[in-house]
This record gives C-alpha cells, sequence and structure tokens, in this order.
C-alpha cells in the first residue's frame, strides 16, 4: 500500500502542472497583462486601475479579487452595485475601473487580480507590496 502512495502524488503533481501551464497559456493567449508590482505604504491610500483600452469591453462585468489559497476571494464586481467594502471603494472610470485601499495595512499586501467576467477572461495580476515607517 505504501508503494502506491509516490505514484499517486508523481500523477496528481503531473496533473497539476498541466493544468496550470494550460490556464497560464490561456491568459495569456486572451488578453492576461501580465504581472504590474505596485508599491504602498502603511497608513496611506492606494489606487489600483485596472484599464481596458478601446472601450471594446466596457458593457461585460468586471471583477476585483485577492489571491489566497488558490483561490481568489472576491472584493468587488460591477455585477454588483456595490461600491464600498470596508476599506475598500470602487470607482468606474471611462476606461475600466480603480479600487483604493484606504489605511493599507501589511495585511493588504499581496496578489490581486482584476479582469472582465466574460467567456474567455481578460485578467490582469498585481502583486502588491506594502512597506512601512522603517523601509521609507
Amino acid at each position: 500500500m505504501t508503494s502506491i502512495c509516490p505514484l499517486v502524488l508523481k500523477i496528481m503533481l503531473t496533473y497539476l502542472q498541466f493544468a496550470c501551464f494550460t490556464f497560464l497559456s490561456l491568459l495569456t493567449e486572451n488578453g492576461c497583462q501580465g504581472d504590474f508590482i505596485q508599491t504602498a505604504y502603511r497608513r496611506a491610500k492606494t489606487t489600483i486601475t485596472c484599464d481596458y483600452p478601446g472601450n471594446k469591453y466596457k458593457s461585460n462585468a468586471k471583477f476585483f479579487c485577492k489571491e489566497k489559497d488558490f483561490t481568489c476571494k472576491d472584493i468587488f464586481s460591477t455585477k454588483s452595485s456595490k461600491k464600498l467594502s470596508g476599506r475598500f471603494s470602487l470607482t468606474e472610470t471611462k476606461s475600466g475601473f480603480s479600487v483604493s485601499i484606504s489605511n493599507v495595512s501589511s495585511h493588504d499586501a499581496g496578489v490581486y487580480w482584476c479582469g472582465e467576467d466574460r467567456g474567455n477572461q481578460r485578467a490582469e495580476k498585481i502583486q502588491l507590496k506594502v512597506k512601512g515607517e522603517s523601509d521609507i
């Protein structure tokens, strides 16, 4: 029984690697903008902008979420009329939308995704880094 575990583990890892590669390839082919690194300072306000040049997809619903444990926890979706969620606020613009985070804390650091909610999603990855007073 113990000899089967390494084989099962190897099969699972191979499948996960293939699935991740396929997912990343689809994002790249369908408009993923790639990584964007943004730095914010503790206790300040920062704004993350998600633009879609040309307004081609203006009528599509948009989303903004934070990646955690291989999932993306929704913070906003333009399908909802909610424009405020704690310290996060959403503002729609002519070319997309922006999300402001007030009173930034170290807990806000991490990977965020913003994009269009349609059949072949367009998504943008934002790495938010938070610096404290000692880093200034």
